[in-house]
């Protein structure tokens, strides 16, 4: 599948439109309600002499007119808005009638009511400004990944496949430690934990161990959904950019499979196959077969530990692709 950042966009797009809407419906209501603060209303009392009632579906209406006098003036079967339940034809009531305008009913707003509209809105207005201020920030993030991809061919061989396998260190709990290593052990890339916290984005050396470069990057937090009872990471941020975009814009592609009691990852660059990875047991190689029955693995959805079959010059798509997976928790419920 190749991963889009459309459907994130779209409901950015939603959530911006849907909060300056909302905007412009309080500001006005809050302006009618000021309008109507305004006037000075009076009381008397009106007899109630017709109550139409109509239902449409599972909605009812109602429609009270009244009769009243003002100043010795008498004003029939006026429309009043205030319906209650006990309301009877024949009924004397008192009603509200706006000075100077008696042909009028109406009722006196509270003096809060328009404070909390327009405090609603400004709310409402910021939720809305704040969506655009982070869809600018995302938008210069993914264009300067697009001007200058951290991922090029350039000096990559490429030859038979050769075997490789993804672990995680057994022995780090806390601070992880991730690595690929060759069919003799030898670690190849790897990427440690350097830096842990709650709440904000932990720091991780990736070494490329042929090549002796070493690179910090920043992993931010995990974007979690419930599924059936299950939470589901959809991924992390790499360095501020979601990882899906990052894959995206330097045109690395995953395509997922079954693979008897686990899954395969076909990883693409620039729409060449560079590697495919299998799910194993916690011990990887071969020889270690056997003994801890690596197509019987324990864990149904496994994601530490891969069996791949790639381009060893492209190690480092390889790595993040199935660090990716690593970081990014699974549930079993999901094959």
């Amino acid at each position: 599948m190749t991963l889009s950042s459309f459907a994130g966009g779209y409901r950015r797009a939603f959530v911006t439109i849907f909060c300056f809407v909302m905007t412009l419906i309080l500001c006005f209501g809050g302006v009618l309600i000021t309008l109507n603060s305004q006037k000075e209303f009076a009381q008397t009392q009106a007899t109630i002499v017709e109550i139409n009632t109509d239902t449409i579906g599972e909605d009812t209406t109602h429609e009270v007119y009244v009769d009243y006098e003002v100043d010795g003036v008498a004003y029939t079967h006026v429309f009043y808005g205030g319906y209650q339940d006990s309301f009877a034809v024949g009924q004397t009531i008192t009603i509200q009638y706006e000075v100077g305008h008696p042909e009028k009913t109406g009722q006196e707003s509270p003096a809060f009511l328009k404070y909390l509209v327009f405090a609603a809105a400004a709310v409402f207005l910021v939720a809305g400004v704040w969506t655009i201020v982070i869809w600018v920030r995302s938008s210069k993030k993914v264009k300067s990944l697009q001007n200058a991809p951290d991922i090029t061919d350039e000096g990559r061989e490429f030859g038979e496949p050769e075997k490789m396998y993804f672990s995680l260190d057994p022995q780090t709990h806390v601070k992880l430690h991730f690595y690929i290593d060759d069919e003799n052990k030898n670690v190849l890339y790897e990427a440690r934990m350097t830096k842990h916290g709650v709440g904000v984005p932990h720091t991780y050396v990736f070494t490329d161990c042929r090549r002796g470069t070493e690179v910090e990057h920043k992993i931010g937090l995990v974007n979690a959904t419930e599924m059936d009872g299950w939470t589901v990471s959809q991924g992390f941020t790499f360095d501020g950019v979601d990882i899906a975009r990052y894959l995206e814009v330097n045109h690395i592609e995953v395509q997922y499979s079954l693979e008897g009691k686990g899954f395969r990852l076909s990883i693409f660059h620039n729409g060449r196959h560079i590697a495919d990875a299998v799910t194993s047991s916690r011990r990887v190689h071969e020889e270690d077969a056997a003994e801890h029955k690596i197509e019987a693995s324990l864990m149904r959805f496994n994601h530490y530990y891969f069996r791949i079959e790639g381009q060893r010059s492209y190690i480092d798509v390889i790595f993040l692709v199935l660090f990716k997976e690593a970081i990014s928790a699974r549930a079993e419920s999901l094959l």
